[in-house]
């Protein structure tokens, strides 16, 4: 089966949350590939809302690449109007990407 996902691509730089993708109300976000790239020294998390837990978490030197891909039936999902946030430990650019769908 072959599953159609939103490519979704930036770039944040402040501490704490950093807000990346809000769902469609009433809609959750299923995450399927998610990578991340500090151009500084920076420990950096993904989550779901201000104060989900923390995944794929990394303490990173400048440059290094983190990416999961979870494949079409693994996945990551928030809750219905959650929002997907990246969680900087210090004020630093960072690259982002993540292919997602949205569900109900």
């Amino acid at each position: 089966m072959r599953i159609s996902l939103t490519p979704a691509s930036g770039q944040v730089s402040g501490v704490g949350n950093n807000t990346l993708i809000t769902p469609t109300a009433g809609k959750a976000l299923r995450v399927h590939y998610a990578s991340y790239n500090p151009l500084a020294a920076v420990e950096v998390a993904f989550r779901f809302g201000a104060t989900g837990t923390l995944w794929l978490r990394n303490d990173l030197l400048a440059n290094s690449v983190i990416a999961k891909d979870f494949d079409n039936f693994r996945f990551l999902q928030g809750a219905a109007d959650v929002p997907l946030m990246l969680n900087l430990s210090v004020a630093v650019p960072v690259n982002w990407t993540v292919f997602y769908l949205e569900v109900s």
